[in-house]
């Protein structure tokens, strides 16, 4: 079954009820709470605008992926401009991370994160916060 993000921009997605709000000097996001939360980590940065471009699709279709799962995705790459500088985006990923509770939280890896200082700073934080890191098959069930 095709992801519906991948055929149509207009993807509104279901949203679980709001259950509070987390206040950010930068602005206020409303906090929704599903069964499961799986924060998506990967690239973002890259050596051209297209393969960017490349890198937040492949982050929005793991999430839609995920959604489909029943897991709630956190997408840092769908969350603001793109036109903060690194370390204030960085600020606002390590608070979401946080965030999460590691009774029933994950972070998922998605290829080439390997190759990102901050997808590889994400996933110690997550580490040292005791969350499970995994890949994306393994988050859906599809194998190691």
């Amino acid at each position: 079954m095709k992801c519906r993000f991948e055929s149509d921009r207009r993807y509104q997605g279901f949203q679980p009820p709001r259950l509070g709000r987390i206040f950010y000097p930068w602005g206020t996001f409303a906090f929704y709470r599903s069964h499961y939360q799986a924060y998506v980590a990967a690239s973002d940065s890259a050596p051209t605008r297209t393969r960017v471009l490349q890198t937040i699709t492949a982050a929005l279709v793991a999430g839609c992926r995920l959604s489909q799962a029943g897991i709630h995705p956190i997408i840092p790459h769908a969350m603001g401009c793109h036109c903060s500088d690194w370390e204030t985006a960085m600020v606002r990923c390590r608070a979401t991370i946080r965030n999460l509770d590691p009774r029933r939280d994950l972070m998922v890896m998605l290829d080439g994160w390997e190759n990102s200082p901050g997808a590889t700073e994400e996933r110690e934080l997550a580490l040292s916060l005791g969350l499970p890191v995994v890949t994306l098959a393994e988050a859906l069930g599809e194998g190691a």
